[in-house]
């Protein structure tokens, strides 16, 4: 999560190659330490979020002499910069997640 707020971060900058080398270095150390099932499921959601960032910045990249760059792509730097963790996490991490801010709710305790 934090290297694709990164990676956005760095292409509303104009640093459209950097973004994209952060975001493949923690893809390729994420493919190398993904083990069991919660990992590999959370590298599958990594991927698939940061799909769309990953479009703009190699657009951007070989449209480097541009001085701004269009709607969808400002969009996208955008919602990636405030990206919500808990879309990358796992089925099992998130009910974990869920399950643990209910019991500071009463009227949740006992669901989900």
């Amino acid at each position: 999560m934090n290297t694709v707020r990164k990676a956005a971060r760095a292409a509303q900058r104009g640093q459209f190659k950097e973004g994209r080398d952060l975001m493949l270095s923690v893809q390729s150390m994420i493919q190398k330490g993904a083990k069991g099932d919660l990992q590999v499921e959370e590298l599958s959601n990594f991927v698939k979020y940061s799909s769309d960032l990953e479009q703009e910045l190699i657009k951007g990249d070989k449209q480097r002499n541009r001085s701004k760059y269009d709607d969808t792509s400002a969009k996208v730097f955008f919602r990636m910069r405030e990206y919500p963790m808990n879309d990358f996490l796992s089925g099992q991490r998130k009910a974990a997640l869920v399950n643990r801010r209910n019991m500071y709710v009463p009227e949740l305790r006992g669901c989900a």
